[in-house]
């Protein structure tokens, strides 16, 4: 286990936006590497606002009527939501 969590923490300290997302209190490495490997190519995503949708970081559409609006949105497990801290670091 003391062998994964070196080489883990290797892998974080040799990549850069890991090093930047671990500046962030809180995030180590293992939390840094899940956010690298969940967003891969960030060019991806046109906004902020797009990531944090694809991470199940914005709220869902609550409406007094039974009417759903807006696209069907995917389930999440709410693991990225320590990275609303940190998004602005992509950069």
């Amino acid at each position: 286990m003391k062998a994964a969590d070196n080489q883990l923490r290797k892998l974080a300290g040799e990549h850069e936006v890991c090093r930047r997302l671990m500046t962030v209190p809180d995030i180590g490495p293992v939390t840094a590497l899940r956010f690298v490997a969940a967003i891969d190519e960030p060019g991806r995503f046109a906004t902020a606002h797009r990531v944090q949708s694809y991470l199940g970081l914005t709220p869902g559409e609550h409406s007094s009527s039974d009417r759903d609006f807006g696209p069907p949105r995917e389930k999440h497990d709410g693991t990225m939501r320590d990275f609303r801290r940190g998004n602005d670091l992509l950069g």
